[in-house]
């Protein structure tokens, strides 16, 4: 049996044909496209279609970057965060002949594919007491802020996506309180996801751009992906704005894994997923992220026995999606209950 599978964020694109067998999941087709040049996801979907040889699909589950709204037990829909895309999971099985199509948040993907990581796809930075079938938790800034958790419902993992990166930024130092400042300057209110993402990358260069040097300023606002080039900068120490950025951008994302491992006490692991941590490893195993992690005053004895990973296969969302579809349908409607 296949599998068409999607990973839906705010910049990219993954489409995938899986095919399941004794032997688990195997990739089929796999393709990556940019969602700035496609109108609509049902453009990007006949590109798709038009250029590889698919197979016949039993199964379809498309992970998207939004909340999905659930409009009776097999209708959703979702408007795509920080993209003009709108996805109804009727109309497109209907326009591309799917059987069977459900619609789940990027996040929750992350979910179903996070318990089938191997100890060579995670870099381990607090090794914690693992205890089994206790809450998981999971947080990753990539286009924006996406968390989500896992609990045991007495017979499987059950996966709940959340809208957490959306709550409002809290400084710790004198430093982040300046920089909130200056965020409100041009927008309210600040949540997390305006300093952990990408675009966050970028408002965090800005910020220090008017204290320190920078003969990067004009080049980045031309620049397709600025926070791709800023962590650059940064791991090769070519220019100290970079490296200010950068190293505030890891103490806030420090705080905020250590948030939410407060909010779900998640001793069976935290999981830092994301389009950015796996790329500036660096960056993230130097001390700052554990240290603002337990910087929780009384608490951190508690978060010190959490155990805290980086996951670096990029296509644990797809493998999410993957595992999410071969699931019997009256299971589906239960575990998204």
């Amino acid at each position: 049996m296949n599998s068409l599978v999607a990973d839906i964020g705010g910049t990219k694109t993954l489409l995938s044909v899986l095919e399941k067998s004794t032997n688990g999941l195997t990739t089929r087709i796999e393709a990556r496209y940019p969602c700035d040049q496609f109108e609509s996801f049902d453009d990007l979907l006949t590109d798709f279609y038009q250029a590889y040889d698919i197979p016949k699909i039993s199964y379809a589950c498309f992970a998207v970057a939004g909340p999905i709204i659930q409009l009776s037990e097999n209708h959703q829909t979702v408007n795509v965060t920080n993209l003009p895309w709108k996805l109804d999971n009727h109309c497109l099985q209907t326009k591309f002949d799917l059987p069977e199509l459900t619609l789940i948040n990027d996040f929750q993907a992350i979910g179903y594919g996070v318990e089938s990581l191997k100890n060579n796809q995670l870099v381990t930075l607090q090794t914690g007491k693992k205890q089994a079938k206790e809450p998981i938790a999971i947080i990753g800034a990539g286009t924006g802020l996406g968390q989500c958790f896992l609990y045991w419902n007495g017979n499987q993992y059950q996966v709940h996506a959340t809208e957490g990166g959306h709550v409002d930024f809290a400084p710790t130092n004198e430093e982040q309180l300046e920089l909130l400042k200056w965020l409100q300057c041009e927008t309210k209110p600040i949540a997390f996801e305006h300093v952990l993402s990408g675009p966050g990358i970028y408002k965090i260069y800005q910020f220090f751009a008017q204290q320190y040097p920078s003969n990067q300023l004009e080049h980045l606002k031309v620049a397709e992906d600025p926070s791709a080039i800023i962590s650059q900068l940064a791991l090769t120490k070519k220019d100290p704005c970079a490296e200010r950025t950068m190293k505030l951008f890891v103490e806030c994302y420090g705080s905020q894994a250590g948030n939410l491992a407060l909010s779900i006490v998640p001793k069976g692991g935290l999981f830092i997923a994301g389009g950015i941590a796996s790329k500036i490893i660096n960056l993230m195993t130097e001390a700052i992220f554990m240290t603002s992690f337990l910087h929780k005053d009384q608490m951190k004895s508690v978060l010190q026995t959490i155990p805290v990973h980086i996951v670096t296969d990029s296509n644990i969302g797809l493998m999410g999606a993957g595992v999410y579809s071969f699931i019997p349908q009256k299971d589906k409607f239960c575990l998204s209950r």
